[in-house]
């Protein structure tokens, strides 16, 4: 996983073992440092045109790490076990104690992630191919899952881009795009 991915999940554990002091992260401010890390990866990918194929897998596997370890290992309530006193303020929602349904489990406004977590930025890096096992462990993960299965539109997205991920070995290596049945009645116009 990314170096500052795995600090902000680190900076959370510490606020959550120890309460509130400076430096330290709580839930809100950690998911958001996580999808901030997330677009940026995005736009570096993006932006820094051409990038090697072996730095291109690199951002696909730091994605897909930061995806499997938010669904496999942050999926509870992560003041749970803190051992000091936190009052749990009137009307706090389960999304602001759990990372996993504050990033993926939710399509409330309040998600930072805007349904879309990491998926958005897989889509532009075919050589996430790689990791289309992992992908299908998660995806196999969100529909079981505790508290509640991510939501359906989370799973198809990631689903789609599977397939996608699937496909993209063969249409990378063409060069040309795939011929539909309509494609040949339809004429060019220059």
């Amino acid at each position: 996983m990314g170096a500052k991915a795995q600090t902000t999940l680190e900076l959370l554990d510490r606020y959550c073992e120890s309460g509130p002091s400076s430096g330290q992260h709580d839930l809100i401010r950690s998911a958001q440092t996580l999808v901030d890390i997330v677009n940026s990866i995005s736009i570096n990918v993006t932006e820094r045109q051409p990038l090697s194929p072996a730095s291109r897998a690199e951002a696909a596997k730091a994605l897909i790490s930061i995806l499997s370890t938010v669904v496999r290992d942050r999926n509870h309530d992560a003041y749970q076990n803190s051992t000091w006193p936190r009052r749990r303020p009137h009307g706090e929602l389960s999304i602001d104690r759990n990372l996993y349904e504050r990033l993926i489990g939710t399509t409330s406004r309040t998600s930072p992630a805007g349904g879309n977590f990491v998926i958005k930025a897989l889509q532009d890096l075919p050589e996430a191919r790689h990791f289309v096992e992992e992908l299908e462990e998660i995806l196999a993960m969100l529909d079981t899952i505790g508290w509640g299965p991510a939501p359906q539109a989370y799973r198809e997205k990631l689903g789609a881009l599977i397939s996608q991920l699937k496909g993209s070995g063969l249409s990378m290596s063409s060069g040309k795009r795939p011929a539909g049945s309509l494609d040949r009645k339809v004429k060019r116009m220059k």
